[in-house]
């Protein structure tokens, strides 16, 4: 999965996401469900390589709740960098880059609370390293 992200000139927080995969969409709308915000997502034209995608259009507050649930924050520019610091509540999931042709070498070790936290978060770190998309599984990256 691909999120991408960025305010606007009003200070809302345009998200797209974009996956092949069903089950990644559905991370992130629980995630959103988890902030306390109402799933609201519209489905958006596929993206250039078929993938199919939902978009959210979140207020400031939004943004705020979003970003304690994935454990950071939203950059001016709209990156997103997880803050998260190791607890018992947090476990170490390696993202790895994916191309349009499969695995790729990138990999970042990422901190989250949950599987499909780490979705989310692989996803942003996947959109700010310039990847296809970002697959996250518990471990750490070589």
């Amino acid at each position: 999965m691909l999120i991408q992200t960025r305010f606007t000139a009003n200070d809302e927080l345009m998200l797209a996401a974009y996956s092949h995969d069903d089950r990644e969409l559905d991370d992130l709308r629980e995630t959103v469900k988890q902030a306390g915000i109402r799933d609201d997502a519209e489905a958006l034209d596929d993206d250039a390589n078929g993938r199919p995608g939902i978009g959210y259009q979140l207020t400031y507050d939004k943004v705020m709740r979003l970003e304690q649930v994935l454990g950071g924050r939203f950059l001016p520019s709209g990156t997103f960098v997880s803050t998260l610091a190791r607890t018992g509540s947090s476990y170490r999931y390696a993202c790895r880059e994916i191309t349009v042709y499969g695995t790729g070498p990138g990999c970042e070790s990422i901190l989250a609370g949950s599987p499909g936290l780490a979705t989310v978060v692989c996803a942003t770190t996947a959109s700010r390293k310039g990847w296809f998309g970002g697959n996250a599984a518990l471990g750490s990256c070589p």
